[in-house]
């Protein structure tokens, strides 16, 4: 079919009292038109999804893949630049596949659709798991989407059910959003809302302390003020185990899950093994109603991560983390 007669088709849509769903389907891959497309998935996703038949739910899957792998023709009409059809119809698109809840298009949309909306951050997340490889791939390769990949692996923490993630990838999914704080503390502070990260407040409050961004300095302090009636409604002992769990997460030892930053200086596995061990006994003897030799090793744990953080082997946000959640619990034991 030429262009022509697809344009011609694309506006004859809207006036037609009845059509064929495959034929109109069928226009995705006959057309090189932006506008053409954008018409046809905006009329598919106007029908009841019962209306819906295998071969247009391909089409819009094998679409998505397309703009994902960017394979599609050149449109002979380019867009002109300031003109938005083109992000409105991905929009549109990823919006259409993901009321198909088709794990075919995991890939595809987390390469197109997490900068659309949070319902496909949260469908991306909700694969547990399995989405990680593809996280992983999109932020190597596209960092403009950086910020979006730390909202979707903070949804990702609070999956329930048998996608949950397992301890291991639930402290590998902690290192990457601690990983994240400096260069993109916004998403940061949006992370810690969405994944109701209580222990992240330290950290949130040195952000809002000394960001150079007043947005940054804003969100952060935003995020920590939302997230303190949570924190203040754990027990102790619960608050310490999520601070044991996030210093896992970001003091992860040579050959532990994700061990990049194990790394980073030659005393990390060090400091991080001091901090961990007095973490651990801190909550052993608290467990036990040693209330003494909890706060003796919660104050060792803090000396030990801010002597880190002077001599480097610590960022500021890790050492934020430590010796912030240690002073709050000091306070209630």
């Amino acid at each position: 079919r030429s262009v022509t007669a697809s344009l011609a088709l694309g506006a004859g849509i809207a006036s037609a009292q009845s059509f064929n769903v495959d034929s109109l389907a069928g226009v995705l891959s006959s057309t090189n038109s932006v506008r053409v497309r954008a018409e046809v998935v905006g009329r598919l996703n106007a029908l009841p999804l019962a209306e819906l038949t295998p071969a247009a739910r391909s089409a819009l899957v094998r679409l998505l893949d397309a703009e994902a792998d960017h394979t599609l023709p050149g449109d002979p009409q380019p867009i002109a630049e300031g003109d938005e059809v083109y992000d409105e119809y991905v929009v549109d698109l990823a919006g259409g596949v993901l009321r198909l809840d088709d794990p075919a298009s995991l890939r595809a949309m987390t390469r197109v659709g997490l900068q659309t909306s949070h319902d496909v951050q949260r469908w991306v997340a909700s694969f547990g798991a399995q989405s990680l490889p593809h996280l992983d791939a999109v932020w190597a390769e596209q960092p403009a989407e950086r910020p979006v990949i730390v909202t979707t692996w903070a949804f990702m923490l609070g999956v329930t059910g048998p996608d949950a993630l397992v301890a291991r990838d639930r402290q590998r999914v902690l290192t990457s959003i601690m990983g994240a704080a400096e260069a993109y503390p916004i998403a940061f502070a949006g992370a810690a809302r969405v994944g109701s990260l209580v222990t992240l407040v330290p950290s949130l409050s040195q952000i809002a302390a000394s960001s150079p961004s007043e947005i940054a300095r804003n969100r952060a302090a935003y995020a920590a003020q939302l997230l303190a009636p949570a924190r203040d409604a754990l027990t102790p002992a619960q608050m310490l185990a999520q601070t044991l769990e996030l210093a896992r997460g970001f003091c992860v030892r040579p050959g532990e899950g994700n061990d990049a930053r194990a790394n980073v200086h030659p005393n990390r596995p060090a400091a991080c093994g001091k901090v961990r061990g007095a973490l651990n006994r801190a909550r052993a003897a608290l467990g036990e109603g040693r209330t003494d030799d909890a706060r003796t090793e919660l104050q060792s744990a803090a000396s030990v991560a801010e002597q880190a953080s002077t001599d480097g082997v610590f960022t500021a946000v890790e050492a934020a983390a430590v010796r912030g959640n240690v002073e709050y619990l000091l306070a209630r034991i």
